[in-house]
């Protein structure tokens, strides 16, 4: 990414975080399975630290986790925090349409890939599906789609030229 373009303020950003409810369930679950490896015993005590572990490092992961979403003149950054960006620039963006639900079943937190498609999916509900020059297809998991899509139409615009043009003096 340019400095340039690094300075200036993007055209969209949204940042969406894991459902509370989700972050609350998978550390109730975690204390659950705990207190019952202690109290009750029905799987062996190590077997229930381990999966007590296991869940408080998911819950700790979501509790880390942020899907970012960026419109900039350079083009469409998405980021699923802790990770690298990933800059999709604005030469390789072919089209582009909304979808007010994700068309390829599964829902829930996280980058996924599948042949010819990536996903970035932030939660349930409505995203954008960018389509590549390349062939590949990018599902972006958003709550305000409509404004994501009018940001990308915006910044596929050709700069005005010749806005002002100076009279020449004769």
């Amino acid at each position: 990414m340019s400095e340039e373009c690094a300075d200036e303020l993007p055209l969209f950003r949204e940042q969406r975080d894991p459902s509370r409810r989700l972050q609350q369930f998978v550390w109730g679950l975690a204390v659950l399975i705990l207190g019952a490896a202690v109290l009750l015993e029905p799987v062996s005590f190590a077997t229930g630290v381990w999966l007590a572990t296991g869940l408080a490092l998911m819950a700790l992961w979501f509790r880390l986790s942020r899907l970012t979403t960026e419109v900039r003149k350079d083009g469409l950054q998405v980021r699923l925090s802790p990770f690298k960006p990933r800059l999709y620039p604005r030469a390789e963006l072919q089209d582009w349409h909304v979808h007010m639900a994700y068309p390829w079943g599964r829902t829930g937190w996280g980058l996924r890939r599948a042949p010819g498609v990536t996903v970035w999916q932030g939660g349930e509900g409505p995203g954008l599906t960018v389509n590549l020059y390349d062939g590949e297809t990018v599902w972006i998991g958003t709550d305000r789609p409509i404004e994501l899509e009018d940001a990308l139409r915006a910044m596929r615009k050709p700069p005005r030229r010749g806005a002002r043009r100076r009279r020449r003096s004769a």
